[in-house]
């Protein structure tokens, strides 16, 4: 938390939990590693985190906590783990960067304003999705994984 020197960390393959607020405030972090037994973020784990561009999430993963990436403003794309069940209330607010967001067919919850601020992003949903609902009910942009397979068929 608040480690402003911090710019990189590798997470050892035992964890299976990021406690909330364990990276906050972390300005400078740029790059994380985070191990496949991973199953959770907590609660604004990487709150304010303004450096970090791009994080692999392990599709160990079925839960990101309220607020677990919010303010990530240098997030550009986000391919979520296939294996996600729930995105809580606003973990990824305010990633204004961001222009591209998979969120997979597993997803069974997302949370009031997960994506609020993410203004320049389009999702890529599964047709008869939890995600896809989310899009229309928040007048978000989507475009499903297999739109451009008819020009192949």
């Amino acid at each position: 938390f608040g480690c402003d020197s911090l710019t990189s960390v590798t997470l050892p393959d035992s964890l299976t939990a990021i406690d909330g607020y364990a990276f906050s405030y972390c300005s400078s972090l740029a790059a994380v590693t985070l191990p496949d037994s991973l199953t959770a973020i907590g609660d604004s784990a990487f709150y304010l985190c303004d450096s970090l561009s791009s994080i692999i999430l392990p599709n160990s993963v079925t839960t990101i906590g309220n607020c677990a990436f919010s303010w990530c403003d240098s997030l550009t794309t986000l391919s979520l783990p296939s294996n996600l069940i729930t995105i809580d209330d606003c973990a990824f607010y305010g990633c204004s960067s961001l222009i591209s967001v998979t969120l997979p067919d597993s997803l069974t919850a997302i949370g009031g304003m997960a994506f609020s601020g993410c203004d320049n992003a389009t999702f890529t949903v599964g047709r008869e999705s939890c995600a896809k609902q989310y899009c229309v009910d928040n007048d978000l942009p989507y475009t499903y994984a297999d739109a451009d397979d008819w020009l192949n068929g």
